[in-house]
Order: structure tokens, then C-alpha cells, then sequence
């Protein structure tokens, strides 16, 4: 337990506002207050003073010793125990004492907060229980629930060990390691199975290399639907098809089909004439393998790619998870599907390192093409790309309006800027300021820090 400083008056400030989504006052420690230390942690985590009443009385701790301990009781009921801070506070007379202490919220890579056996969060004021179906989708938005951990019923015979000797010789693992108690103790050394003790086969590695997924999963399959106009309709369908097989063969197969229908292009290149797909080919295999890598595989639903004249929209099940906002989401990668995605990156699908969707964009201005449109529909995530036939905006790959380069001048002398200076600097709205800087930011040319009214921007991005 470690050792905060926090003075009287600013406890006294902290009451006038009472309690919040990060703060509660208490009389004395009781067996109850676990059920806030629970809510912190698995929440934005929070202050809790104690020597406090219910009409703001500033009581004081009689027996500071005791009432320690019966918090650290408390604090090793919640499991995993959480860091919490503690500080002791006298007034300015030395008669009174109060305890604060502070919960750390936990990371999100971190396992969720129980205390006694129960999850709580915290909502407003109020810690709130999980339970049934909340609980679940909880754990499965912080990717503690996760799909690919699940132990299967599958035997080694069920493994296409051609498939698996493909992926062994990228990791440079001979041969040989691909039968016996050597087989199964790669696989778990890569994560796909369990080899302690008991032997189990985990779904992440049926979804690669199984011989026939689809005896285990009815929802790896991508559906892709071909209309003749802009708007879905039953009578304007060409084709409705629906691929099945692992995740590499899926983006195989659907990279295929989505390119022999979606249209050409041509350039002359020299003296010859050359065939293009409508869509730039980085930019397609990064959405459909984004799709797969990172869907939500609890849910029954497949991948849909539906295809207009003027777009092509790819959507998949998997919300937001936990942390990530409509704002954010790009730039706090998190991965649903974490092994899933190291598999990707070994078999060289992907961009990884949070650059697929600047690349994404890039690649569709570098072909004349409307910018990429990302849409969150509660559970359930849509990239739409449109082509040539939409009546978007399309922006150069190096887009900058007048305000924008005298931005960036600035940020070469004064090194920082923050959306109210360039509203101010330019006579121009909050929201256009943030607009102009944060199309910096997607073309790599600037970085944000921080959040909240403390961001500001800088040079230094990565291009």
C-alpha cells in the first residue's frame, strides 16, 4: 500500500461537490466499501475518504490503526487485489483524522476486479453489480471473455498439419516438431493449446488450421452480396455467396471474389494498356483482413460485404471495446482477438502497429478516391470504401488549406498549438480548428497529446 498527500482543505473542497462517478465519502470502513474498490478499479478508478457522515460532517477516525487494518481486510477480498494509496489527514487543531485512499483503475490487458466473487462497476454515484448477460458482455468488451482461449473437443487428427507446417516454417520451427508430445508442446509455446498437465486444443488454433473449421464454428464464414444500384433491394441482388474455410483462407477467397466484381480500371503504363481494380489492392486486403482478425467471434453472425455502384461496405460483429470511444478508437488499438492478430502479422497479413487505417486512407486518396468512412452500430463495426462513381470529396494524399500550412509553420517555431489558439489564430469555429488539426493528425504530419481540454498538438508524427 503506498502513501498519498492530501491536505485537509482539499477535502473539504472535494465535499462541497460531494460524490461522483470517481469519489465517495464513508463514516468508517465497513465490509460494503468493497463493493467501491471493486466499482474504481474496473471503472476510471476513484478517491473514497473516510470520517465523513451522509450531511457532510467532518467526524474524523477515532481509531486510525483499526480502521487500516479492516481496509486491508477489505482491500484483499477484491481479487486481483488493486493498487490503492492511502493517506492519513488531521485538521489544522490535530483533533480530527480522516483516511483517504485512492484505487488505481485497472489496465485494460489486465484481468477484471471481483470482490467476493462479484463484479461491480461503477455508474454515476452508484456501484452497480454485473450479472448474467451484463457481466459477460463486460468481460468480453475489456477482452477478459475471449473467443480464442475457449478449450475445444478437438483432437490433434483435426489439425491440417500442412497448414500448420506453413505457419511452423515462417516462425522457422522444423519439421520435425510437428508430431508427438513435440507437436503438442509448440502448440502451446504459440498459444493455440493448452499443455499443462491436461492437453487441450484452443478454438484460435482450429480457426487456422483446422481441416474443416466449419465442424466447429457455423459463423467463420464471410457473405458477400453484389447489387446492381446504390440501395439494398432484394430485386437489384446479382449474387449472394458465402465463403467458408479458416481466417486465412477466408481472406483468400474474399479477396478474390470482391475483386472479380467490383469493377475495373485502366491506366496506361509505357505503352501498354493496364487492367486496375476499382479499389487500391493494400487497401482492400487490410479491410477484409481487419474484418476477420478483429470481429467478435461470440457473436452468430458473419462478415457481410455488400457491393454498390458507387461504395463497397464491409461490416462485422464487434462493438467498441472497453476504453475506446467513437473519437478514439482509432488511436488506442486494442486487440479483441490478441493471438488471433499475432497469427496475422506472422503469415504477413495486416499492417499492425495501428497503421492499417492511415494506410487504408492514404491508399484511397493515392487513387483519386474518397476518404474511407467508419461507422460503430452498437455491436457491430462498418468501413465503407467509395469509388469514383460517388459524389464524396475527394482530398489529395498531402492536403492542406491555407490555415492548415500556417499551422504547421507555427508548430515548426512555437513546437505545440492547441485547438482554442488556432480557433483564436484563424477566426474560425472550435470544431473547424479541431477538424483542420485532426486531418493533420490522420495524415501523419502532427501527433495529439493528452485529452480533454489539456490536449494540445506537436510536430514529431510518424508519416
Amino acid at each position: 500500500m503506498m502513501f498519498m498527500v492530501v491536505t485537509f482543505s482539499e477535502i473539504k473542497r472535494w465535499i462541497v461537490d460531494w460524490e461522483s462517478p470517481t469519489s465517495e465519502f464513508k463514516t468508517k470502513v465497513d465490509k460494503e466499501v468493497g463493493k467501491t474498490i471493486c466499482a474504481f478499479a474496473n471503472s476510471s478508478g476513484g478517491t473514497i475518504v473516510f470520517g465523513v457522515n451522509a450531511k457532510k460532517e467532518l467526524l474524523g477516525i477515532r481509531d486510525t490503526d483499526e480502521e487500516s487494518k479492516l481496509l486491508r481486510s477489505v482491500l484483499d477480498s477484491c481479487k486481483p487485489r488493486p493498487n490503492m494509496e492511502q493517506s492519513f489527514v488531521k485538521d489544522d487543531a490535530q483533533e480530527k483524522t480522516l483516511i483517504a485512499v485512492k484505487i488505481e483503475p485497472f489496465p485494460l490487458s489486465q484481468s477484471a476486479c471481483f470482490f467476493e466473487g462479484r463484479c461491480y462497476v461503477r455508474q454515476g454515484t452508484t456501484n452497480i453489480r454485473l450479472e448474467a448477460e451484463d457481466l459477460i458482455s463486460f468481460l468480453k468488451n475489456r477482452a477478459v471473455l475471449d473467443f480464442e482461449e475457449q478449450k475445444t473437443a478437438a483432437k490433434l487428427d483435426d489439425i491440417n498439419l500442412q497448414k500448420l507446417g506453413t505457419f511452423f516454417k515462417l516462425r522457422d520451427i522444423p519439421e520435425e516438431n510437428l508430431k508427438g508430445d513435440k507437436l503438442k508442446r509448440m502448440l502451446a509455446g504459440l498459444h493455440v493449446a493448452n499443455y499443462d498437465g491436461d492437453f487441450y486444443i484452443k478454438n484460435v488454433a482450429l480457426m487456422f488450421f483446422a481441416k474443416d473449421p466449419k465442424l466447429f464454428f457455423t459463423n467463420l464464414e464471410v457473405r458477400v452480396v453484389k447489387y446492381s444500384g446504390v440501395e439494398p433491394a432484394l430485386d437489384k441482388i446479382e449474387f449472394d455467396n458465402r465463403l467458408e474455410g479458416t481466417i486465412p483462407e477466408l481472406i483468400e477467397k474474399t479477396f478474390i471474389l470482391v475483386s472479380a466484381n467490383i469493377g475495373k480500371q485502366y491506366t496506361i503504363v509505357g505503352t501498354k494498356r493496364e487492367e486496375l481494380i476499382t479499389y487500391p489492392e493494400n487497401a482492400l486486403r487490410e479491410v477484409i483482413t481487419n474484418a476477420l482478425g478483429h470481429r467478435d467471434y461470440f457473436n452468430t453472425q458473419c462478415v457481410l460485404i455488400e457491393i454498390f455502384q458507387d461504395r463497397m461496405q464491409v461490416t462485422n460483429p464487434g462493438g467498441l471495446l472497453y476504453g475506446q470511444t467513437i473519437k478514439n478508437w482509432d488511436k488506442t488499438p486494442q486487440h479483441r482477438n490478441p493471438i488471433c492478430y499475432q497469427m496475422l502479422q506472422v503469415l504477413g497479413y495486416g499492417e499492425g502497429l495501428g497503421l492499417g487505417i492511415r494506410l487504408i486512407r492514404k491508399s484511397m486518396r493515392e487513387h483519386g478516391m474518397p476518404d474511407p468512412e467508419f461507422n460503430f452500430l452498437g455491436n457491430s463495426f462498418r468501413i465503407i470504401l467509395y469509388n469514383e462513381r460517388s459524389s464524396r470529396r475527394v482530398l489529395p494524399i498531402n492536403f492542406e488549406n491555407e490555415r492548415q500550412k500556417q499551422a504547421l509553420s507555427y508548430l515548426k517555431e512555437k513546437h505545440t498549438i492547441k485547438s482554442a489558439e488556432y480557433a483564436k489564430m484563424f477566426s474560425v469555429s472550435q470544431p473547424t480548428a479541431t477538424n483542420d488539426l485532426n486531418e493533420l493528425v490522420k495524415q501523419g504530419k502532427i501527433k495529439k497529446v493528452g485529452k480533454y481540454r489539456g490536449a494540445y498538438y506537436s510536430m514529431g508524427a510518424k508519416t
